[in-house]
Formats: structure tokens, sequence, C-alpha cells
């Protein structure tokens, strides 16, 4: 069997073993908080809180519908599986969990927010993928082909979360799930509410800091402000070391620097994040974009 099978099936694994702890654990604290004694099992592990899909893969044309064997950056000691859920038979379960921990644990604002989030990640599979089996990033994609029903599901999900947390913090899954309703509700991608992403970010970063969510906000701060609005928060993010190896900062990083007028140092940034990616059609599309750049480049 190939490796690339091999990993891709290890990697699906360890995804659903994450989802699984985190649904377990989001029951065993609404059984707790509702006075029954639940303990979840020893391998249960809860994952990141960063679900939703990331614009930063967005950016720079990343291939956001398969997973790269990369390491994932860790937050707080644990994986960030920011945009790992993918339209396959894993995210379907885990879609069904969620679904089953909202009905267990009915008055847990995040039991329903996590729902909301997975409703309308997978209500975009049918345009992920296009005729000939290439990625569709979120702004490309035909919206037509999304699935409504899920979107509703979602919608549904996120107005129960926020009711049940009225009064209460705003919670990380609630954010997540209303930073993808934005992009459902918008009929085309160009009327998407980038001010309201922005905010949406900011409360994010409120209530769970991590590098990831940071510059998926400074990718929406280019899209609200300009790309020169953006550049600096970026930049500051290259000096952190827990984003060292994550292929998509560098990949931010030049398609600021590019839609700024700077090509020399775009390039040198889409050729690093090629050298970061293990993603074969990632690193395809990076080398492409250097070598459409105005001034070229040689591929390493």
């Amino acid at each position: 069997m190939p490796a690339a099978v091999v990993d891709g099936v290890r990697r699906q694994a360890s995804f659903q073993a994450h989802v699984r702890g985190e649904l377990v654990n989001q029951l065993c604290a609404g059984a707790t908080r509702h006075g029954r004694s639940l303990e979840p099992p020893q391998e249960a592990q809860p994952i990141s809180r960063d679900l939703h899909e990331p614009l930063a893969a967005e950016a720079c044309g990343a291939d956001t519908t398969k997973s790269s064997p990369m390491p994932h950056p860790t937050v707080g000691g644990r994986p960030d599986l920011l945009g790992s859920y993918r339209p396959c038979a894993v995210n379907i379960q885990a879609l069904r969990l969620a679904r089953m921990v909202s009905v267990l644990a009915p008055a847990e604002p995040e039991a329903h927010g996590l729902q909301a989030l997975l409703e309308i990640q997978a209500s975009r599979s049918a345009a992920r993928i296009d005729a000939e089996g290439h990625p569709v990033l979120l702004m490309d994609q035909d919206r037509s082909r999304w699935d409504r029903l899920l979107i509703r599901r979602g919608l549904a999900a996120l107005a129960q979360a926020q009711a049940l947390g009225e009064g209460r913090a705003r919670a990380p899954y609630a954010l997540q799930a209303a930073l993808a309703v934005c992009h459902a509700r918008a009929e085309r991608a160009e009327d998407t509410d980038w001010n309201a992403i922005c905010t949406l970010y900011d409360a994010l970063l409120a209530v769970q800091a991590s590098p990831v969510v940071e510059l998926n906000r400074a990718v929406a701060i280019s899209r609200a402000q300009g790309p020169a609005a953006a550049l600096p928060l970026v930049q500051a993010l290259l000096l952190q070391p827990q984003l060292a190896q994550y292929h998509l900062l560098p990949s931010v990083a030049a398609d600021l620097l590019s839609r700024l007028g700077r090509p020399d140092e775009a390039c040198a940034m889409w050729l690093r994040a090629a050298d970061l990616t293990r993603n074969a059609r990632e690193r395809e599309l990076l080398l492409a974009r250097v070598h459409n750049n105005p001034t070229g480049g040689n591929e390493p």
C-alpha cells in the first residue's frame, strides 16, 4: 500500500479519535453540571477548539480538501486541528456524534455550538472539489451546490447555543460557528461581511488565544482593510516559534506582499512555504504562484 495512503488513513483515524474524545468530554461535562456522575474513558482526549476552515489556506491557494501529513501546530500542548474538518466518512461520523451530544446535553451551549460548526462545514462538501477532482477554495465555490438543509440545521444549532449562552462569556465553538455562518449567509463571495468576521476573530482571540487564529484574523483584516493593514500582523507572527513549520504563514505573507507590489519578497515567501509543505498538491500550487509572479522564480 502506498505510504501516502497509509499516512492518510493514520491521520483520519487520529482525527476521529480526537473528535470522539472531545464529544465524550462535552457530554461528561454536561452530565456533571446537571448533578450526574459520568467519567470519560481514559483514552478520551480533548481536541483543539480551532475547527473552522483556515482563511490562511484560502488566501494562499492551499489545498483545503485534503489533509497534509505535516504536523499541526499545538495550542496548550494539544494538536491545533484548524481546518482539519474534511468531507469524508470520519467527519460524517463526527457530525453524527455532535448531534447526539446536543440531544444528550441539551443545556450545554458548546454542544450546540460544535454541532452548528460541523453542520455548516459539512454543507460545503459537494462544492469543495470540481469535476476533475481539483480542490475549489471557499471564495471560488459554486454556492448553489451548498447543502441548504445542513445550513439551516447549523443556523438553528447556533441560535440554540447563543440563547443558552446569553449572559455568559462567549464560547469558542459558538464563535467559530458564527464565523462559518458569515460565509454561509453570503449569496456571493463578494457579499461576505469581512468586518463582522474581523469582530468575531477579536472575540475568539479574547477567549482562546492562538497564533493560528491570529493568522486567520490577519487574513480577514486584509480582506476588510487591505493588505497594508494586515502585513505587520503577519510579520510579527513570522517571529513566533510556534508557527516556524506552518507553511500557511509564509504563504499568507507572500499573498500580502504580492498584493502590495513587492514580487521579489513574495516569491521568497512562496518558496519558503513550498519547502515547508509535505503535500504535493499544495507545493505545486505554491510553486505555480512563483512562476506566475511578474518577476518569476526558479523551483528549488
